[in-house]
């Protein structure tokens, strides 16, 4: 369970915001979104948007499995 939270939180988000630029024509091509964001470095704005996405996934992901105990 740890490896896919890890991937879908950190890979697949990471993926989707990164713009490889001439690299992802492939992926243009097919319009599949990844390596088609806006951010080619990790920046002061990629923190701000892309770093609250997984802040808020990893605490939804802290939140969720004990919602079940708190609901019964």
């Amino acid at each position: 369970m740890f490896m896919l939270s890890f991937i879908n939180v950190g890979f697949v988000i990471l993926l989707v915001n990164f713009n490889l630029g001439a690299g992802s024509e492939f992926f243009e091509e097919y319009n599949i979104p990844v390596l088609q964001g806006s951010f080619d470095t990790f920046s002061v704005e990629w923190y701000r948007l892309v770093g609250s996405t997984i802040c808020v996934t990893l605490l939804l992901n802290i939140v969720t499995p004990h919602g079940s105990n708190i609901a019964f």
